[in-house]
């Protein structure tokens, strides 16, 4: 995010540390980034072991501020299953945000599930969870995640 009251134009990304293994995918450079906007950046990763890396993504920009936008980046190096537990009703879960996912995991050759649950919204699993619409403990769903965890950790550990 440009946090500066003014335009600034992003001109080379870098890691530091260096990543070998890794690039920015999109967006390309030059690109203007306006006052108060944000912007994704996808980062292609070939994650040589498993671990944790850390690193910085920068930005060199140019503009009536010149400076070095700068982003904290964890990798973890995804050498085991996922699994996504997800209310098909969660209004704060963007729906066109699971093909990305599903496509991303898929590309990656990450072992992958993704269920979601109807008429569950965010929280499902929490018994605190009181925000009708929003976040709602659904005891049902609940029992139903549950099981398919302990289903996935059943099969990875034994």
């Amino acid at each position: 995010t440009n946090t500066g009251n003014a335009g600034a134009t992003l001109s080379k990304w870098s890691f530091d540390p260096p990543l070998p293994w890794g690039s920015v995918v999109s967006p390309s450079l030059p690109l203007t980034l306006g006052a108060g906007k944000s912007v994704r950046v996808t980062v292609q990763l070939t994650v040589p072991d498993t671990g944790t890396y850390r690193t910085t993504l920068s930005a060199a920009a140019t503009g009536p501020c010149p400076d070095t936008l700068r982003a904290p980046i964890v990798i973890y190096g995804i050498k085991g299953a996922v699994l996504v537990l997800d209310g098909a009703a969660d209004p704060l879960v963007p729906r066109e945000q699971l093909p990305a996912f599903a496509a991303e995991m898929s590309a990656a050759g990450v072992d992958w599930q993704l269920l979601s649950y109807g008429g569950a919204v965010h929280s499902f699993t929490d018994p605190d969870a009181k925000r009708p619409g929003v976040a709602e403990y659904n005891p049902k769903v609940a029992r139903r995640a549950f099981a398919a965890m302990d289903a996935l950790l059943d099969e990875v550990f034994t």
